[in-house]
């Protein structure tokens, strides 16, 4: 089985912040995102400029911005894998912004890639924005 077209489920059972349902495609990234017992979708396009990573962390983005109150929008500003090497694992490393009642605010967020880099981008994607929804109360 292609690893890129299987689901990849992450559940959290405290269901307060989104959570990864699945992560599919080849050519276009979707991303299954679960919130409130309701499901977004984020979906982008695999580029020279933007690979699967990027691709995986830009489609969370956009599920994300299908869950937010109007008036917020995410951008995602740079996406890569740092490998340090040395017996240190591998991550993915997420800049975006997050623009509320337009005041921008830029966010981090990383993820050890443990078997899947598209995985990891959702993952750190996530990472860089729970804390901003956790604020606005998503």
């Amino acid at each position: 089985m292609d690893p890129y077209d299987g689901a990849m489920e992450h559940r959290d059972p405290g269901g307060s912040r989104p959570v990864l349902v699945a992560v599919s495609g080849r050519d276009i990234v979707r991303v299954t995102l679960e919130h409130r017992g309701r499901q977004y979708i984020g979906e982008s396009r695999v580029t020279e400029e933007r690979g699967r990573s990027a691709a995986s962390a830009a489609a969370t983005l956009q599920a994300l911005e299908a869950l937010t109150p109007r008036g917020v929008d995410f951008r995602l500003d740079w996406c890569g894998v740092v490998d340090p090497g040395g017996g240190v694992a591998a991550a993915v490393v997420v800049f975006a912004t997050v623009t509320v009642a337009g005041v921008p605010m830029p966010q981090t967020g990383a993820a050890v890639i443990h078997q899947d880099v598209q995985v990891a981008a959702v993952r750190a994607a996530l990472d860089a924005m729970n804390r901003r929804l956790d604020i606005m109360r998503a």
